[in-house]
């Protein structure tokens, strides 16, 4: 090997490092303030639980980013929970979208494309995958409606409204 390709493997070696490293850190740090952000949801979810219980049954988590939005103007715990797991998600899409530019970056046009689709798909999961839980929430509803309308929580032993969710899930249900 000549002393020019030792250099231009070098160079290239250093290249691949400093993508690694990029990437180790949008990994590290999106997962370290994603947990932050859940955590800090959590103090004030159980904060505000310590000081009213009788607020827990009232609440209700956000399953759009504009009832996220809405959360965080009102200073709702789950709102803020919710933003960690939205960051969390983030997360992964963010490290394929630096894997990238450095694919581009190096001129390695196949591993640029190959990348560049399983952004696309990404982003088409999320796009579509949306409605999901609305869609499986509403058919539960109407399913417990109908094969659970004879039921009574309060035949079972030990019943009692604050052992039990029944309450804040039928009445979550807005079909």
């Amino acid at each position: 090997m000549s002393e020019s390709e030792v250099k231009e493997a070098s160079a290239s070696d250093q290249q691949l490092r400093q993508a690694e490293l990029i990437i180790s850190y949008v990994l590290r740090g999106g997962v370290l303030l994603s947990a932050g952000i859940i955590l800090l949801g959590a103090i004030l979810f159980y904060a505000r639980y310590l000081a009213n219980p009788q607020d827990v049954d009232a609440q209700r988590y956000p399953h759009s980013l504009a009832d996220v939005a809405l959360g965080i103007a009102h200073g709702e715990p789950l709102a803020v929970i919710a933003v960690g797991l939205l960051i969390l998600l983030a997360t992964p899409t963010l490290r394929v979208i630096v894997s990238i530019v450095t694919f581009a970056l190096e001129r390695d046009w196949l591993y640029t494309g190959i990348t560049v689709l399983v952004l696309l798909i990404l982003l088409a999961s999320f796009l579509l995958g949306g409605g999901g839980a609305r869609c499986q929430r509403r058919s539960a509803c109407h399913t417990r409606s109908s094969s659970w309308s004879s039921f009574s929580p309060a035949s079972l032993p030990g019943w009692s409204a604050r052992s039990s969710a029944w309450g804040a899930v039928s009445s979550s249900c807005r079909c």
